[in-house]
């Protein structure tokens, strides 16, 4: 399995105040489709821009507004990166007490939903490639279906146009073949870079 070099270019709107800026990354080879969509809320400012690095013979749905099950459409197979991009407003859950916040409110919600709870493999800070990053995997239910799948997400943030966003990456797979999951989101991880295009 090989990686290639791909580019997400951030558009904005008049409606959509997005970062103006280049994030730049390898993927798998199998990654041949990229998938661009506003995830919409009734929320002012809650608009998510997405980007999905995916296989264009597996699941294309793109999520948005209240529509989040897949439950059906991509229950066989799913191996994806979701890229979302959004304005930081008031402070950021940047420490592991924070990730262990957001395990605990996780499980709860599935242990009702789903009648079971993930196995937390990692949650912890790290800096790569010179960006500091919130990471956290875990094998589970999801939003998607209650069949446990690999789970591992990852958050980092930066300056542009005088405004914090939020960059965080949602690696999922689930698929006979997920033995080097964290291997390969690392690696992907490692190689990423963000060019502003607008001076900080």
């Amino acid at each position: 399995m090989g990686f290639i070099q791909r580019r997400v270019i951030f558009n904005q709107d008049r409606y959509h105040p997005f970062p103006h800026c280049v994030l730049k990354l390898i993927v798998p080879t199998e990654y041949d489709t990229l998938l661009t969509w506003i995830d919409r809320s009734d929320n002012i400012g809650s608009d998510i821009a997405k980007y999905r690095f995916t296989n264009s013979k597996g699941c294309l749905i793109r999520e948005s507004g209240f529509f989040k099950k897949e439950d059906g459409f991509c229950k066989d197979t799913l191996d994806r990166l979701t890229i979302a991009a959004q304005q930081i407003y008031g402070d950021g859950l940047w420490t592991v007490e924070g990730l262990d916040e957001i395990a605990r409110k996780i499980d709860k919600r599935d242990s009702i939903i789903c009648k079971t709870k993930s196995l937390w493999r990692e949650k912890k800070i790290e800096r790569i490639n010179g960006l500091q990053f919130v990471i956290s995997s875990r094998r589970g239910p999801g939003h998607l279906f209650c069949e446990p799948y690999e789970q591992l997400g990852a958050r980092t943030e930066f300056v542009q146009g005088g405004k914090r966003w939020n960059l965080s990456f949602a690696f999922e797979c689930k698929n006979k073949d997920s033995r080097n999951f964290r291997k390969r989101a690392y690696t992907i991880l490692q190689s990423i870079q963000i060019d502003t295009l607008v001076n900080n």
